[in-house]
C-alpha cells in the first residue's frame, strides 16, 4: 500500500519543472550539508575526526564566522525601529532617535511591521540616491532605486526583464566564469543560454574584451544576446577591476547593444592599494553620449560591504535610463509580491545613511568601522600568502570582496578517481579537505572555471588563527596528495622497507635496480618493491616472474639468499576462511585499470582494515608508515578484502616465523649465484636487401604537414641516397637499460653542474654569458625548472662502455626523425623488432605539454623558429604533438605575424603571445638585446610594430621553452665542471680548460664552448701531432675546451652516435645518427634503430 501511494504523486522527478532539476548552488550543496553532518557528529561526541571543530570558509557571512561584532549604531537604529519604544530612553543616542523617527513616519501606522510601497519605503531611497550622487558625482533619483531583499532578488527581477522566452532561441546573458553561481542558477530557471566569458587568471583574474568578443561570438546561432554581468570587485575570484578596464566593457556592451548588470555588493571592500572601486554608473556618465544614455542596473545589498549583515536580507537596485514604459512594468511586476521585508529595507536604510562626523554616534561607528575594515585587509592580504606558500597551489591577491579563489594541483590518478564517484575532481579535493582537516571550503567547479583547472573558493572571513589552521590543513593535505616525483621516497614501510615513486602510470624508466648485486626489478615498478621487501626483510627472493598478476599462479616459493634455502607458498582466494596476516603478499588481477595487475605488501593488520606498502599505485607521499587502508568485510566467516580494483588474494610463507632481516653487515654471505653484473649490451648495423621495397614511396602520410615537409626536403623512397640497402641499427635490451639509466644519471650530474655554476661567479665568467643577463638566469634557475622540455645525449657506445660527448640541453633537432619517421619506416619495411628505440619518446612529449599548460593555465603556444628548413620540420612536428595535446599553437617563423599592442605581443589573429616554444639560440637573443640596447631602440613598444627577436623572449610576461637556465647545461663550458665535480666517472670523458700532457698522450678534441651540429670541432691523435677529422663554421671566435678522444668502432663503414633524449627530466628513448666521417653534424642521417627484447 505505502508503495502504491509512492507511485501516485502527483508531483515526481519524472514530471517536476526540468528548470528546477538544473538549478544548482554550489555555497550550500553537498559539503556544506556534510559539514553539518560532522559538526553534528563533533556535538555527541561520536566521532573520530583528527579534529574538534569544523571551520567554515564555504560562505561570506561576517557574522556567522564569530569574528566580527555587530555595528552599534546600526543595530541600535534597527533596535529603535523595530521597538519605538526604546527610543524615548535618555541612554538613547538623540541622533538615531531622530533617523527612527524618521523613518517610522513613513510606515504605515509608523510601524517597521506593516506593508510599505512596493519599490521601498521613500525616506531609504532618498538617502540611497543621496549615497549614489555623493559617490559618483552624476545625479540619482529616488524613483529609480528599488529596495528588495538582498541584491539577489533584485537581480533575480532584472534578468526576468530580459528573456524572450523563446526555446529556440532564447535570450543570453553574458556571465564572468568563474561567478557567483546565484547567476547561473537563475539563468537555468528561466531557460536563457549562459554565455561564458573567462576572466584572466594569469592577469589577476582581468576581464580581456578580446575574450568577451569570443564569447558573444559564438553564443549567436544559440541565442539572442541581451546583457552583460560584471561583478566588481569579483566573487569568488577578488579581483577589483581597474577604470580603463570598465571604459572597454561599457564601450563593448554599447557596441553590442547589451544590457548591463553591474553586481557591486563589494563596493566598499577593497584592500590593495590602488585597488579603487570605479562604479560603471560613473564610468558610463564620465565618458559622454552615445555611452551616458545606455540601460543598465547596479545592485548593492546589506549583506555584503564591511558590515556584512546577510541575515537582514536587505539590498536595492538602481535602474538606468529605463524607458518609462518599462519602468511601469517593473513597477507592476514587483507589487505582485506587494514589498520586500521592511526590517531589511530598515537595516539598507542604516547602512547607506551612517553617523555623520559632529553626529553623537559618530566616534563609536568610526572606531568599529575601522577595526573591522583593519581586520578584512589583514586577512586579504594573508589569504593568499599562506595558499601561495603551499607547494601546487597558486593564489591571486585579494584586491577586494570576501573571497580567494586558490588554484590546485589535482593529480590524474585522484582526477580519475573522483569521475569513476560521479563527483568533479574539485569537489572530490574538498571533500577530502573537510574529511582530513574539518576545514569546509567550497569547488571551483560550483562557479565554473576554465577547462582543464581546478579551484576552489575559500572566504577571508575566518579569525586569524582560524585562517592558520586551514593554511597548516592545506600544506598537510596538499604533501598527501601531491606527487611525490619519479625516484623520491613516497613513503617508508612499518617494516623500515622505502617505497619510491614511479611518477605515474604511464612511465616505465628502462632503469634496473640492483640491491647488493641482486637484480630487484625495474624502477619503480609493485614487483621491485615486493622482491626489496622480500630481501630487506626476510632474506629471500622469489624467481622472475612476466608481470605482477602472474605471480599469483606462477610463484611457488621464495629462495633463502643465503643458503639457498626454498620455502613454499600457500595461496588464500579473496574470500576465504583464512584471516589475512602480516607479511604476506596481496596480489590484484589483470584489469583495464590494471593491465598487468599489482602486488602489494600486507604490512599490518587492525580491527576491519589491512594496511599495505606499495610501489606504483598511488603517487602521494604517505601520511605514516603504510600507504593505503583495505576494509576487511567478514561474510559467513569468511574474509573479503574490498578495494575498487579486483583482488586475487593474499600468499603467505610457510615457516614465517624462520625468516629474518637480511644482516646488511655481513653481506659476503650472499651466495654468488644471486649476484649478477649489470650486463652492458650488444650494438650491430643490419641491412634489408630486399628491392621490392626499395619502390615503395607512400609510406608517410601527405596530408600530414611534418611528414610532408619531410618528402619535400629528403623524398619519399625509404632508401637512402648514399646506398643501395636499407640500413638499420638492432639493439638489445640490456643495452637499451644500460642507455636509459646512464642518461637518467647523467642528467642527474648535468644539473648538480648547472647549480653550481649558477651559484659561483667565478665559474660563470667561463661560460662568457654577458653578466647584465646573469640575474635572469638565476631567477630562471630558481622557479622555471618545470619548464624544461627536452634535452639530447650525446653518447659513444665503444661495445663496452657508454660516454657522453655532451648535452644538447636547448635543442631539439632530430626529435621528429626518432620520434615519428624511424617508426613509420619499420611499419614500412615490415621490420621484426620489439619496438623502436624511440617506442615511449612522443606519449611522453604529449604528456609533458599538458603537464605544463595546465600549470601555467595557459592553452596556446606560439612556435618561435629561424627561416630554416630542419627548424621548420621540428616544429611542423611539435605542432602535431600540441596538437594532440589538445593545445593551440601558431607556428611563427622569424617575427612577421607578432605585434605590440598596448605593451603586450600578440599575432595577427589577436592571440596575446604567453608561452613560446623556440628553436633559437640563447647567444642569438642575448647578441640581439645588447644590439637593440647599443642603439638605443629596446623596447618601445609602438603599437603594430614588430617586437625584435630578444623582446619577445625576454619579456616578463611571456614563459619560454626551453627557459632561460638550459643556456648552462646546453654550453661545453660545463665539461671541465662536470669532470671535476665527478672525476674519473665512467660515463664522462676527462675535459680541461687548457691542454694538459695527459691528454696529448690519450689523443683529445678542441671544441667550442658555443656551436652547434658539430661546427669548429678538431680531433687529435694521441700523439697530437696529427688531425684526425676536423669542421669548419661560425664558432671559430669562441673559447675552447679539450676534452679525451673517445674513437668510435666502425659498423660496415659508418660511426654511429646514440642520441639520447631527456623530456621533463627522464630518459624517454634514443635514436643513431651515423656518418662515414668520425664528426657527425646536421648532414649525418638518422637511421632506424630496433630493440629486440628477449
Amino acid at each position: 500500500m505505502e508503495n502504491s501511494c509512492e507511485n501516485n504523486k502527483t508531483l515526481t522527478m519524472a514530471n517536476i519543472n526540468p528548470r528546477v532539476i538544473k538549478v544548482e548552488y554550489a555555497v550550500r550543496g553537498p559539503i556544506v550539508i556534510r559539514a553539518g553532518e560532522i559538526e553534528k557528529q563533533i556535538k555527541e561526541g561520536q566521532h573520530n575526526f583528527p579534529f574538534d571543530r569544523v571551520i567554515r570558509a564555504n560562505i561570506g557571512d561576517c557574522h556567522a564566522s564569530g569574528n566580527q561584532v555587530p555595528v552599534t549604531y546600526i543595530r541600535q537604529f534597527l533596535a529603535g525601529c523595530t521597538y519605538p519604544p526604546l527610543i524615548d530612553s535618555s541612554d538613547f543616542p538623540s541622533d538615531i532617535k531622530q533617523k527612527v523617527q524618521r523613518l517610522l513616519s513613513v510606515c504605515g501606522g509608523k510601524s517597521l511591521g506593516s506593508y510599505t510601497e512596493s519599490q521601498g519605503l521613500i525616506t531609504v531611497r532618498e538617502d540611497i540616491a543621496k549615497y549614489i550622487q555623493e559617490r559618483d558625482g552624476y545625479p540619482s533619483n529616488p524613483s529609480d532605486i528599488y529596495l528588495c531583499n538582498g541584491a539577489s532578488d533584485g537581480i533575480k527581477t532584472v534578468i526576468k526583464l530580459l528573456m524572450n522566452n523563446d526555446p529556440k532561441k532564447p535570450s543570453g546573458i553574458m556571465i564572468p566564469v568563474p561567478q557567483y553561481p546565484l547567476y547561473s542558477a537563475t539563468l537555468s530557471e528561466y531557460g536563457a543560454h549562459q554565455i561564458e566569458y573567462y576572466l584572466d587568471e594569469d592577469n589577476n583574474w582581468a576581464l580581456n574584451i578580446d575574450e568577451l568578443e569570443r564569447a558573444l561570438n559564438q553564443s549567436k546561432e544559440h541565442c539572442v544576446p541581451r546583457g552583460i554581468v560584471i561583478i566588481n570587485p569579483g566573487n569568488p575570484t577578488g579581483q577589483v577591476l581597474s577604470r580603463e578596464n570598465i571604459e572597454n566593457i561599457v564601450r563593448f556592451a554599447e557596441k553590442h547593444r547589451l544590457f548591463i548588470l553591474a553586481d557591486e555588493v563589494y563596493q566598499e571592500n577593497t584592500y590593495l592599494p590602488g585597488s579603487k572601486f570605479f562604479s560603471f554608473k560613473k564610468v558610463l556618465m564620465d565618458l559622454g553620449a552615445p555611452y551616458n544614455h545606455m540601460e543598465m542596473a547596479s545592485f548593492h545589498s546589506a549583506s555584503k560591504g564591511w558590515h556584512g549583515e546577510c541575515g537582514s536580507r536587505g539590498g536595492y537596485y538602481e535602474l538606468i535610463n529605463i524607458d518609462k514604459d518599462v519602468r511601469m512594468q517593473v513597477n507592476k511586476l514587483i507589487s505582485a509580491s506587494l514589498c520586500s521585508a521592511a526590517w531589511g529595507q530598515a537595516m539598507m536604510g542604516a547602512i547607506i545613511n551612517p553617523p555623520k562626523e559632529g553626529e553623537l554616534s559618530y566616534e563609536l561607528y568610526k572606531k568599529e568601522r575601522s577595526d573591522i575594515v583593519s581586520r578584512l585587509k589583514q586577512k586579504a592580504d594573508l589569504v593568499s600568502q599562506l595558499f601561495n606558500s603551499v607547494e601546487g597551489v597558486r593564489c591571486n591577491a585579494v584586491m577586494g570582496a570576501m573571497y580567494a579563489f586558490p588554484r590546485i594541483e589535482i593529480p590524474e590518478k585522484a582526477i580519475q578517481h573522483a569521475k569513476s564517484k560521479n563527483m568533479a575532481p574539485d569537489a572530490f579535493y574538498c571533500f577530502q579537505f573537510l574529511e582530513k582537516t574539518g576545514v569546509c571550503v567550497v569547488p571551483g567547479s560550483g562557479f565554473k572555471q576554465k577547462p582543464g583547472t581546478h579551484h576552489l573558493r575559500t572566504t577571508i572571513l575566518p579569525p586569524v588563527d582560524q585562517m592558520k589552521v586551514m593554511y597548516n590543513s592545506s600544506i598537510m593535505l596538499k604533501s598527501a596528495r601531491q606527487v611525490v616525483p619519479f625516484n623520491k621516497v613516497q613513503g617508508v614501510a612499518s617494516t623500515n622497507v622505502h617505497a619510491y615513486s614511479n611518477g605515474d602510470d604511464d612511465f616505465f624508466s628502462v632503469e634496473r635496480h640492483y640491491l647488493h648485486g641482486i637484480f630487484m626489478g625495474f624502477k619503480w615498478q609493485c614487483v621491485e618493491f615486493a622482491r626489496r621487501w622480500l630481501l630487506m626483510r626476510k632474506s629471500c627472493i622469489f624467481q622472475p616472474v612476466g608481470h605482477a598478476a602472474d605471480m599469483w599462479h606462477d610463484l611457488k616459493f621464495v629462495e633463502r639468499v643465503t643458503d639457498g634455502k626454498k620455502f613454499p607458498l600457500k595461496l588464500f582466494p579473496n574470500g576465504s576462511s583464512h584471516k589475512p596476516k602480516r607479511d604476506s603478499l596481496l596480489i590484484y588481477s589483470r584489469s583495464t585499470e590494471l593491465p598487468f595487475g599489482h602486488v602489494a605488501v600486507i604490512c599490518d593488520i587492525v580491527p576491519n582494515f589491512i594496511r599495505i606498502a606499495e610501489q606504483n599505485f598511488i603517487y602521494h607521499s604517505w601520511s605514516d608508515n603504510y600507504a593505503r587502508e583495505i576494509p576487511i568485510v567478514i561474510k559467513d566467516n569468511c574474509y573479503f578484502l574490498e578495494d575498487e580494483d579486483e583482488i586475487c588474494g593474499w600468499i603467505e610463507i610457510e615457516d614465517n616465523d624462520e625468516l629474518q632481516p637480511l644482516d646488511e653487515t655481513k653481506l659476503d654471505s650472499i651466495l654468488k649465484k644471486y649476484q649478477e653484473a649489470k650486463p652492458i649490451g650488444t650494438l650491430e648495423r643490419c641491412s634489408i636487401t630486399d628491392k621490392t621495397f626499395h619502390s615503395m614511396n607512400n609510406w608517410l602520410n601527405k596530408d600530414d604537414p611534418a611528414e610532408k615537409y619531410f618528402v619535400d626536403l629528403f623524398g619519399a623512397n625509404l632508401i637512402r641516397a648514399d646506398t643501395d640497402t636499407l640500413p638499420y641499427y638492432k639493439v638489445d635490451q640490456d643495452l637499451t637499460l644500460s642507455i636509459g639509466s646512464t642518461s637518467n644519471e647523467l642528467h642527474e650530474m648535468f644539473m648538480d653542474a648547472t647549480n653550481y655554476v649558477i651559484q659561483n661567479d667565478d665559474i660563470l665568467k667561463n661560460f662568457c654569458i654577458p653578466e647584465i643577463f646573469w640575474p635572469k638566469i638565476r631567477e630562471s634557475w630558481l622557479h622555471e625548472r618545470d619548464l624544461a622540455m627536452t634535452g639530447r645525449f650525446d653518447l659513444a657506445f665503444d661495445g663496452q662502455q657508454l660516454k657522453t660527448f655532451e648535452y644538447n640541453a636547448d635543442s631539439a633537432s632530430a626529435l621528429f626523425e626518432m620520434a615519428i619517421i624511424q617508426e613509420k619506416w619499420a611499419q614500412a619495411v615490415k621490420l621484426n623488432h620489439t619496438f623502436m628505440s624511440s617506442f615511449q619518446l612522443h606519449r611522453l612529449l604529449v604528456k609533458s605539454w599538458k603537464k605544463i599548460c595546465s600549470n601555467l593555465n595557459i592553452n596556446y603556444v606560439h612556435l618561435l623558429i629561424d627561416n630554416d628548413k630542419d627548424e621548420i620540420l621540428t616544429a611542423l612536428y611539435m605542432q602535431n604533438v600540441l596538437k594532440n595535446a589538445n593545445i593551440e599553437s601558431k607556428l611563427c617563423i622569424l617575427f612577421n605575424n607578432l605585434y605590440w599592442k598596448d605593451s603586450k605581443i600578440i599575432d595577427n589573429d589577436g592571440n596575446e603571445v604567453k608561452l613560446i616554444w623556440k628553436t633559437w639560440m640563447w647567444e642569438t637573443i642575448f647578441s640581439d638585446y645588447l644590439q637593440a640596447e647599443q642603439n638605443g631602440n629596446l623596447n618601445r613598444k609602438i603599437n603594430n610594430e614588430h617586437p625584435r627577436l630578444c623582446e619577445i623572449v625576454l619579456n616578463d610576461h611571456i614563459k619560454v621553452i626551453e627557459p632561460l637556465w638550459k643556456v648552462i647545461p646546453s654550453n661545453k663550458a660545463i665539461l671541465p665542471i662536470l669532470w671535476s665535480m665527478f672525476p674519473n666517472h665512467p660515463h664522462l670523458l676527462c675535459t680541461e680548460w687548457t691542454l694538459t700532457d695527459n691528454l696529448k698522450q690519450r689523443g683529445y678534441v678542441k671544441k667550442p664552448i658555443v656551436g652547434r651540429c658539430g661546427h669548429n670541432v678538431t680531433l687529435f691523435n694521441a700523439s697530437g701531432d696529427s688531425v684526425l677529422d676536423e669542421t669548419q663554421g661560425k664558432f671559430i671566435d669562441r673559447n675552447i675546451i679539450y676534452q679525451e678522444l673517445f674513437l668510435l668502432p666502425k659498423y660496415e663503414d659508418y660511426y654511429a652516435i646514440i642520441g639520447s633524449w631527456i623530456v621533463h627530466g627522464l630518459f624517454a628513448g634514443f635514436g643513431i645518427r651515423e656518418d662515414k666521417k668520425l664528426i657527425t653534424d646536421a648532414e649525418s642521417p638518422v637511421t632506424a634503430c630496433s630493440v629486440v627484447w628477449k
